[in-house]
């Protein structure tokens, strides 16, 4: 059996881009796909684009988990919807010492690990760091920004401080946190406001907050999360600027939620807004704005009545 350090299970853009820094780096890593056919072609490289140019990067990939030995970590890279499938097929590696690592949007991802894998077997990560795949065996790294990795049950942990050397060691700007579930919020808040108005104008980031009247919705959206949030416990910095920051910065990116509506995928709308506005009804909050997009994704996304 290969051995690894760091196996991705996920090969899309967030996978991919996880999988071939910590490779590029010397980091023993690997990378599990769905799909047996894309193997060699991930074996052979990955394109990753950057605004400096294109470089490629031949990355461990299989489809077949026995074929690795039980890794330190095994980073769940799949969409929130895909988790508990995913974690099925390398739950046995949790009794070899292994820890899991969620790395989804919104707040349900680390309780859905925990339920499968034991709560101090899991780890929780939030990036900032941008990228979409353009080809099966192709991203375009749009953007750097911050990763924090930290236990869900709050505290320092030594795992957490091994991974983030391992993501510095790859270039990125990481650290371990002892708070990752107020990072968890914190990045609820801005997905809340940006991935659902993008799919229902099928704007970029970058024009919603150009836009008066959607800039100010998203900071409507952001700051109700804010308010959840600071009842449960978690304070969040001024949660609609950041909302309008972070489409400012990301001007040119399509959210993953407007990705996934024009390619006919199903939308990460329950992991994002429908966790929050469950959270939010745990301590009889109401979120006018959330729920409006929440409905209408719903609605935009629905199968049509046979």
């Amino acid at each position: 059996m290969k051995g690894a350090d760091v196996v991705v299970v996920g090969a899309g853009s967030m996978g991919l881009l996880l999988a071939t820094a910590l490779t590029d780096a010397g980091v023993p890593a690997a990378v599990v796909v769905r799909r047996p056919e894309t193997v060699a072609a991930l074996r052979q490289g990955v394109a990753v684009t950057t605004p400096t140019g294109v470089k490629t990067v031949p990355v461990d990939a299989t489809a077949d988990v026995t074929t690795l030995r039980p890794p330190a970590f095994v980073v769940m890279a799949v969409k929130s919807y895909d988790l508990a499938a995913a974690l099925a097929h390398v739950v046995p590696w949790a009794a070899r010492g292994t820890t899991v690592v969620t790395w989804q949007n919104g707040l349900d991802a680390p309780d859905v690990a925990a339920s499968t894998w034991g709560a101090d077997r899991v780890l929780a990560a939030v990036t900032q760091q941008a990228a979409t795949r353009t080809e099966p065996a192709a991203i375009a790294h749009l953007g750097p920004g911050p990763t924090w990795v930290g236990c869900p049950t709050g505290g320092p942990d030594t795992r957490a401080d091994q991974l983030a050397s391992y993501l510095r060691a790859a270039g990125w700007e990481a650290s371990a946190t002892s708070d990752i579930a107020t990072a968890l919020w914190s990045k609820a808040a801005v997905n809340a406001a940006i991935n659902p108005l993008s799919a229902l104008l099928g704007w970029p980031n970058g024009r919603l907050a150009a836009s008066v009247p959607t800039a100010g919705l998203m900071r409507q959206l952001a700051e109700e999360v804010g308010a959840v949030a600071a009842a449960l416990g978690h304070s969040l910095e001024d949660p609609g600027a950041r909302a309008v920051a972070v489409a400012t910065a990301t001007r040119d990116n399509l959210s993953s939620m407007l990705q996934d509506v024009r390619a006919g995928r199903p939308t990460e709308i329950e992991a994002i807004t429908g966790s929050i506005l469950r959270q939010a009804a745990s301590v009889h909050m109401e979120l006018p704005a959330n729920r409006v997009v929440y409905q209408l994704i719903t609605a935009l996304t629905a199968r049509p009545p046979a």
